[in-house]
């Protein structure tokens, strides 16, 4: 707890003593739709006007890819209000599984991840430490354009650096049968076996083709 803490305050340039901290942890010891009481509490004690689940395969008490825990999850989050009686922001941090049939992502295949937010933000992971941030839902407002950044590690003082970067440049497809829809697939895998399944191309006509792409 204090270790993640120290993480977060670091990011925002506080330090762990500061008393106008604008974070408070809390580590329940039930799901999130059992601890609404408690959680209500520590809203109105704080004055928080948003709530950070992280994650919500922990919040979520039971198989997140089933519908009951989903419901439950949900009705927790509803049944919690800012501490003026406002409506509450809530961001809900959550793995997604791929179909590998499809190549499609969802959150955990579960209709009620994808159709209860109000607004869902993809991290989409790329080649040499380039991230994406897709933003491929918004209810209220027109979607953002993608947002790329650079992830670094330099050590353990500096620890993780996120930066804004460009970009990436596609490669040159025109003459090239297959590279598009391989370079596709690279944003959610660098498995030739896994590329080869999404685009229904064979093993050796993938990996020959990542080796010309990339002399190229």
């Amino acid at each position: 707890q204090s270790y993640r803490m120290r993480g977060l305050l670091d990011g925002l340039g506080l330090p762990m003593a500061c008393p106008d901290t604008p974070l408070h942890y809390y580590h329940p010891r039930a799901p999130l739709y059992q601890e609404v009481r408690n959680v209500q509490y520590l809203i109105n004690l704080h004055k928080a006007s948003a709530l950070i689940v992280d994650s919500c395969g922990m919040a979520a008490g039971g198989d997140i890819n089933t519908t009951q825990p989903a419901i439950e999850y949900f009705a927790g989050l509803g049944g919690l209000h800012s501490y003026d009686g406002t409506p509450l922001t809530t961001l809900t941090l959550a793995h997604t599984a791929k179909n590998i049939e499809s190549g499609k992502r969802s959150a955990y295949g579960n209709a009620y991840w994808t159709n209860e937010p109000s607004s869902i933000w993809e991290i989409i992971p790329g080649q040499r430490g380039l991230i994406t941030l897709h933003n491929n839902k918004a209810n209220d407002y027109a979607r953002y354009e993608d947002i790329y950044m650079q992830v670094t590690f330099n050590g353990e003082d500096i620890g993780t650096v996120y930066s804004l970067a460009d970009a990436p440049v596609s490669p040159d497809v025109k003459n090239h049968k297959h590279w598009q829809v391989i370079y596709d697939a690279l944003c959610s895998t660098s498995s030739t076996k896994t590329i080869s399944e999404l685009t229904g191309l064979s093993y050796t006509t993938v990996n020959n083709e990542l080796m010309s792409m990339a002399k190229a």
